[in-house]
């Protein structure tokens, strides 16, 4: 998924005022998070280090995959329920995110070895 992919699926379920700067930035939260608490601590996971901004073309390909990319139209809607004070639809968004990026989190660790802290030898 890009990142204008998951802007305009947001905009379409979820109409909102907020700004596409706005929603880079909090797209960029949750690849910040993917990165810090799932890739980089499993071999093979050097992905870069997430820095979107409005200057960068809207093709940029967000870190999570399919089949787990509806993690980021959860996080844009539980944000923007978040900041208009709409409190169930926020749970509701928030719990539906966190779900996700579980399943996401559960499948990588299993594709993916722990690196290795340089432990016990023999």
């Amino acid at each position: 998924m890009t990142i204008f992919e998951a802007i305009s699926q947001t905009r379409g379920l979820c109409p909102n005022s907020y700004t596409d700067h706005d929603m880079v930035e909090w797209l960029e939260q949750v690849d910040t998070m993917a990165k810090d608490q799932v890739i980089d601590r499993h071999e093979g996971g050097e992905a870069a280090a997430p820095a979107y901004s409005e200057a960068m073309a809207m093709q940029t390909q967000l870190l999570i995959g399919a089949p787990y990319e509806d993690v980021y139209i959860f996080f844009l809607m539980s944000k923007i329920h978040f900041f208009d004070q709409d409190i169930d639809r926020y749970n509701n968004a928030i719990v539906s995110y966190q779900q996700r990026f579980d399943q996401w989190q559960k499948a990588y660790r299993q594709a993916h070895l722990p690196k290795s802290k340089g432990g016990f030898r023999f």
